[in-house]
C-alpha cells in the first residue's frame, strides 16, 4: 500500500489484519479499508505516513553503540535516510534521521563484529553525460567528541573518517 508500512512484533497465531484493517491506501489514493482497528486484529509496534519505503532494519544491541541499545535503525528508500527507533515497553518512544541525504539506504545491518553497516546507492551525474549510481557500504562509528550531564556529543563517521553528520544524543 502507499503508506501504511509497518513494524509487528510477530506472534504465532495472532492476526495482524491485512487487508481488513491497514493505515494505508492504494498507489491511486483511494482507501483501501476505512477500517484502522477490529477485535481480534493486533495493531502495529509502529506505522509510517506517508511511507518511507522500508529497507532493512536491524534491533541494536552491540556494545559498541551502548547509549543505541534496544533501538531499531530502519532504512528510508523515498526520502533517503536512516531512522532511529527508540523502544520503550514495545512502543516508538523519539524518531531521529541519520545520513540525510546522502543516497538511498539500502540496507542497515549489525554484524557478527558488532558494529553496524549501512548500504547507500549514491546517484552524481558524471561530466553532465548521465546519472551513475554508486552503492556505498559504510560502518557507523559513534565518536564522543564532549560530554555533559545532559548530553553527549557524537559525530557519525563512515569507514575512512570522512564526517558524515552530528549528532546529539
Amino acid at each position: 500500500p502507499k503508506g501504511g508500512d509497518e513494524i509487528n512484533i510477530v506472534k504465532k497465531g495472532n492476526n495482524y489484519g491485512w487487508p481488513v484493517i491497514t493505515y494505508g491506501l492504494e498507489y491511486s489514493g483511494l482507501k483501501i479499508t476505512d477500517q484502522t482497528s477490529k477485535p481480534g486484529m493486533e495493531q502495529p509496534l509502529y506505522y509510517w505516513i506517508p511511507s518511507i519505503a522500508p529497507s532493512g532494519m536491524t534491533f541494536v544491541n552491540s556494545d559498541k553503540y551502548p547509549e543505541w541499545k534496544g533501538n531499531l535503525l530502519v532504512g528510508s528508500l523515498v526520502f533517503e535516510y536512516l531512522e532511529r527507533l527508540e523502544l520503550k515497553d514495545n512502543k516508538v518512544v523519539k524518531r531521529t534521521k541519520l545520513l540525510e541525504n546522502l543516497g538511498r539506504v539500502r540496507n542497515v545491518i549489525q554484524s557478527k563484529d558488532g558494529y553496524i553497516y549501512v548500504s547507500i546507492a549514491v546517484s552524481y551525474t558524471h561530466l553532465r553525460a548521465h546519472e551513475t549510481v554508486l552503492d556505498l557500504v559504510c560502518r557507523l562509528l559513534l565518536e564522543k567528541k564532549k560530554y555533559t550531564h545532559t548530553h553527549s556529543e557524537y559525530s557519525l563517521y563512515h569507514s575512512t573518517k570522512r564526517q558524515i553528520s552530528n549528532y546529539h544524543i
